[in-house]
């Protein structure tokens, strides 16, 4: 897949504090990239410094069709807050920025209402921006950067401080950006948020980078090494079932799980909990539990905290 972003050492010093250290990855084109981390990490540096809101101090950046270490004018973002003019109405502060951007009178009136709709502000139109909830203010700043048609966008922690409504929101106005084909490039610090909207991952600490993480890879990784189920009966037919697994070729490990009664179990590659089901019911054991577990970003994210310094 072509990169639509490339880095190479990026680093920024302040000081004697070096908030990105030789950062370089890429950012594959079409991708929800999320950018990870503990706060100090680097997230909020490094999109300032690729969006040329502060100068780097090593390294480089670039952008696909852009000159090295050069913004891109198909890249649009909102960095920490997007501020807006809290009396204007929401139609009127867009139709302000597209004239900013230079687009007519035909094509704002076109734009507009679309753009709006899109992000699920067609009702609050002729509503100020001081009448929004944070929810509501969040899908105006994405609204305000879609009016150039941006390629890539980048947004600073989006769902931060919103309530559980606003969170699926902005989940949701993220997913249908990308299947436009954008490249969407986010950081924050909710790990479910990003194993739900993103396909790829960068987990930063002290301005390092520690690992990045194709989270699409991992259903694939796992069915490779085969299904790991977590399985569970009735404690008192627990010998039964851990006598019939040992009979059963396919299963390659067992070991207890938290709950009594419960096992994990890896089951060979081109094995499916199915096949396993149908064996065990077959031989009289129902199972009242059976569940694949999957390897969360979660998991890895602390393990990468805890294995670098």
């Amino acid at each position: 897949m072509e990169s639509v972003l490339r880095l190479s050492g990026l680093t920024k010093v302040y000081g004697s504090i070096r908030a990105l250290d030789g950062v370089s990855l890429e950012v594959p084109e079409g991708a929800v990239f999320g950018l990870l981390g503990p706060n100090g990490s680097g997230k909020t540096t490094l999109l300032s410094a690729i969006t040329g809101l502060v100068h780097r101090t090593a390294g480089t950046y670039a952008w696909k069709g852009a000159a090295e270490n050069q913004p891109s004018a198909q890249v649009a973002a909102i960095i920490e807050k997007a501020n807006f003019l809290p009396k204007l109405r929401a139609e009127e502060q867009l139709g302000h920025l597209a004239r900013l951007r230079g687009l007519d009178a035909q094509k704002r009136a076109a734009v507009i209402p679309q753009i709006l709709e899109k992000v699920g502000l067609s009702g609050a139109a002729d509503r100020p921006l001081r009448a929004f909830s944070l929810g509501m203010k969040q899908r105006f700043g994405i609204a305000a950067l879609l009016l150039s048609d941006p390629r890539v966008l980048i947004l600073d922690e989006p769902t931060n401080g919103l309530d559980p409504q606003g969170i699926i929101d902005i989940r949701q106005l993220i997913v249908q950006l990308a299947a436009e084909g954008r490249t969407i490039i986010l950081a924050s610090h909710l790990l479910d948020e990003v194993e739900k909207v993103c396909t790829h991952a960068a987990i930063l600490k002290q301005g390092r980078l520690l690992e990045v993480r194709d989270l699409r890879a991992g259903s694939a990784a796992e069915t490779e090494a085969g299904l790991l189920l977590e399985i569970g009966v009735p404690p008192e037919n627990l010998p039964e079932l851990l006598r019939l697994l040992q009979q059963h070729e396919a299963v390659l490990s067992t070991q207890p799980a938290e709950a009594e009664g419960r096992l994990q179990l890896r089951l060979k590659p081109g094995t499916d909990a199915a096949a396993l089901n149908r064996y065990l019911s077959g031989n009289g054991l129902y199972l009242s539990h059976l569940q694949q577990v999957h390897t969360r970003l979660e998991t890895s994210f602390l393990k990468a905290l805890e294995d670098r310094p």
